[in-house]
C-alpha cells in the first residue's frame, strides 16, 4: 500500500487534475486507516468530475468507516458491522447503477404477456464454481420447490471441475453454459423461455458479476 501510494503521488505530481488518480489514491489511504486524508483525496475528485460516481461511493465508505472507528473509540461494540444502507436505499441505488451502465436499448424485450407454462426460476452467475457465494447458496437452490418450479441455472463461470460445481449442476433441473453468449442473446433465451423469475448471484462484481447485473436489468426492466 505504501509502494501504491507513492505512485499515486507522483501521478498526481505530474498531472494533478486527474480525478481517476485521485480516487485510486483515496481507496490507497482508506486501506491504510489514513481516512480523512482519503476523504480530502475524493472530495478533490468530486471538485473535477461533480457527477464521478465512484468517488462518491469511495468518499461515503471512508466517512462511514471514520465514523465507526470514533464511535468504537468512545463506546466499542462487540460484533457491531459497518454502517449498512437500508434495502430500499440499496434498491434505489441498484436501479440507477443498472440505469447507468447498462441503458435500454430497442425498448425492453419483455412486453407484460402472462406466461401458460409451469412456473420457473433462472439463476444467473458468474460463481457456479467453488466460491464463497456458491458454498452458501448451493443449499437454498437444492431446497427450492422443484414440484411447483422448474429450475434453470445459466452459469457465466468455466467449470472448475470442483465437487460444488457438480453439486451445483445437479440442483437445477437444467444447467447451461451462457459464457460465450452475448448479454442480448442470454435475455432472448430467457425471454423465449418464460422465465418468471431471474434471481442473480453476486452482481454488481467486475467481469461475469457485472456481465449478469447487465442481463439482468435488461431482463427486469
Amino acid at each position: 500500500m505504501d509502494e501504491a501510494l507513492a505512485v499515486y503521488n507522483r501521478c498526481l505530481a505530474i498531472k494533478g487534475d486527474w480525478p481517476e488518480a485521485l480516487v485510486n489514491r483515496g481507496n490507497v489511504l482508506s486501506r491504510l486507516r489514513r481516512l480523512e486524508e482519503a476523504v480530502e483525496s475524493c472530495d478533490r475528485a468530486l471538485e473535477l468530475r461533480p457527477d464521478y460516481g465512484v468517488a462518491l461511493d469511495n468518499r461515503a465508505t471512508a466517512l462511514r468507516r471514520l465514523s465507526r472507528f470514533a464511535e468504537a473509540a468512545e463506546k466499542p461494540i462487540v460484533g457491531c458491522s459497518p454502517c449498512r444502507l437500508t434495502g430500499l436505499t440499496r434498491l434505489a441505488l441498484a436501479h440507477a447503477v443498472a440505469a447507468d451502465r447498462c441503458p435500454m436499448v430497442g425498448g425492453a424485450p419483455w412486453k407484460g404477456p402472462t406466461y401458460t407454462r409451469q412456473d420457473s426460476v433462472a439463476w444467473l452467475s458468474d460463481s457456479f464454481r467453488d466460491t464463497v457465494e456458491a458454498q452458501t447458496t448451493v443449499e437454498l437452490m437444492e431446497r427450492f420447490d422443484k414440484v411447483r418450479f422448474e429450475m434453470f441455472g445459466l452459469s457465466l463461470s468455466a467449470d472448475d471441475k470442483s465437487a460444488l460445481r457438480a453439486r451445483l449442476a445437479a440442483a437445477f433441473d437444467h444447467f447451461i453454459d451462457v459464457r460465450a453468449m452475448p448479454d442480448d442473446a442470454v435475455v432472448k433465451w430467457l425471454r423465449e423461455r418464460e422465465i418468471d423469475i431471474l434471481a442473480v448471484v453476486a452482481g454488481y462484481r467486475a467481469n461475469g458479476g457485472q456481465r449478469s447485473s447487465r442481463a439482468a436489468a435488461r431482463r427486469c426492466r
